[in-house]
């Protein structure tokens, strides 16, 4: 069985690190899938879904800000700002925070909170999906 080492950080601490199967995530360029072999690349990540299939097949989900990821001929380094485990994210607590962004758009009080506001709404989205396709693939 092929397999490749696998590295996710914060900027503060290790989170994952072991042999998988491959890793899926959405690059800028759209969606990259990584396995053993893959030819060497740095590509920036945007925020959404980080898919690791273990050698078992059983998969892991993540939730990335954005990051960036190194493909190594046998090590795969993920970087990103904020890492969340799927089962960890709440979805009350996302629609809790698009209802106050919202909130802050219909004020209109300051082109700052304006772009704040919107660009909260996105990265709730890309949380969103992340459960998404964590509660499709059944994850326990």
């Amino acid at each position: 069985m092929n397999s490749i080492q696998c590295d996710i950080m914060s900027i503060d601490c290790l989170i994952f690190s072991k042999r998988i199967k491959q890793i899926t995530a959405i690059g800028t360029e759209g969606e990259l899938g990584i396995l053993s072999g893959h030819a060497p690349i740095i590509t920036q990540l945007n925020s959404g879904p980080l898919i690791i299939t273990h050698i078992n097949n059983n998969k892991e989900i993540f939730y990335l800000d954005g990051g960036v990821m190194e493909v190594e001929s046998n090590m795969i380094s993920c970087l990103a700002y904020t890492i969340i485990k799927a089962n960890d994210i709440k979805e009350y607590e996302i629609n809790k925070s698009i209802n106050e962004a919202k909130n802050l758009i219909k004020e209109k009080s300051s082109k700052i909170n304006y772009t704040r506001a919107v660009a909260d709404i996105a990265l709730a989205n890309a949380r969103l999906h992340t459960l998404k396709v964590f509660k499709k693939l059944k994850i326990k």
